[in-house]
């Protein structure tokens, strides 16, 4: 189909309109050909398209590219559903440049395909810091992981050449581990500090628990509530409170006791999120210690001054409940 000057039953008015648009606008028929195309794209790619058909158009997609391409415009006719895809396509500056390709169908009364409608946007820009970005998460990752290692083997040599600083030096290992694990879900979830994190609170919570897994491979504690989203920005500091009250629990509470019971509650209600820590078990004594350790200092630092929340305790025979008050976090 070449490229009209001006599309036959349209106004000039909607022509005029359609051609100044920032975006590529196009229409396919119902067997996927071009039956319209604003001038942006003769804009994009140059004197090297006369006319839109099946053929060119894939001239013009990147090699490693078409394939995704070509296989979306084959689904076309038995598509119902609105669809996106980014791809790179030929730019009359010489190079390839990242478009998002968004597309929604016109239907008839019986719900058949007449048209589909769509724009693409160029998103080279967007698409080129992204890219690079994952290029350098991966080489920090890659770093990270070897401090990691390197840290853990001057633990346990320390623990060697001191046997006496064992107890010290296996809870380091431990909350080194935890790091790990919330430097791993991090990595899973994302780079960007102000983006949420995937899996969310609880997913980091089981993250977190994992190591005290049951033999069947149970996890620790039972969930309820709301799962809330986190950003990736307080992953560590949620994965040093969870791991210290896990810590905790393994000592003194019901981690610790085969009668033990480990339920955690999270809701977002209004302007603040709850997590509530409820350990029963017949060890747990009636009152607190009296003197306040490095634990207790590192919960409520981390809570107040990291998370700008609140943390509370309720302590009696057998019952231990902490629960976290922080602000309203993404739902």
């Amino acid at each position: 189909m070449p490229i009209p000057d001006h599309k036959d039953g349209l106004s000039g008015s909607f022509d005029r309109v359609a051609d100044d648009v920032p975006q590529i606008l196009w229409s396919v028929d119902s067997d996927g050909r071009h039956d319209y195309v604003n001038r942006k794209l003769r804009e994009f790619v140059g004197e090297r398209i006369d006319a839109v058909d099946a053929e060119t158009w894939t001239s013009l997609v990147h090699p490693d590219d078409r394939e995704r391409v070509e296989q979306k415009r084959r689904e076309l006719p038995a598509a119902k559903e609105p669809y996106e895809i980014e791809y790179r396509l030929w730019h009359n500056s010489g190079e390839y440049r990242w478009l998002r390709l968004t597309a929604t169908p016109k239907l008839d009364e019986n719900g058949r395909v007449l048209r589909w409608y769509g724009t693409s946007t160029d998103i080279h820009l967007e698409k080129t810091v992204s890219l690079e970005r994952e290029l350098v998460a991966h080489e920090l990752d890659h770093r990270i992981k070897n401090i990691f290692t390197l840290v853990n083997g001057l633990v346990g040599l320390s623990a060697r050449e001191s046997p006496e600083l064992l107890p010290v030096l296996n809870i380091l290992r431990k909350r080194l581990e935890a790091l790990h694990n919330a430097h791993q879900y991090l990595r899973i979830s994302g780079t960007e500090p102000s983006s949420a994190a995937s899996g969310g609170l609880k997913g980091l919570i089981e993250a977190i628990l994992r190591p005290y897994c049951g033999d069947d491979g149970a996890l620790a504690a039972r969930f309820n509530g709301d799962d809330v989203s986190i950003d990736t920005g307080e992953v560590t500091s949620f994965a040093l409170l969870i791991h210290e009250l896990a810590t905790n629990s393994l000592k003194y509470g019901a981690l610790a006791a085969n009668d033990g019971r480990l339920s955690i509650h999270i809701s977002n209600r209004g302007q603040v999120l709850r997590l509530r820590w409820a350990e029963t078990a017949g060890s747990i004594p009636a009152h607190r210690p009296s003197h306040s350790g490095y634990g207790s200092t590192l919960l409520k630092l981390t809570v107040e001054k990291q998370l700008s929340g609140q943390i509370s305790r309720r302590q009696g025979r057998g019952y231990l409940c902490y629960v976290l008050t922080l602000p309203r976090l993404r739902a």
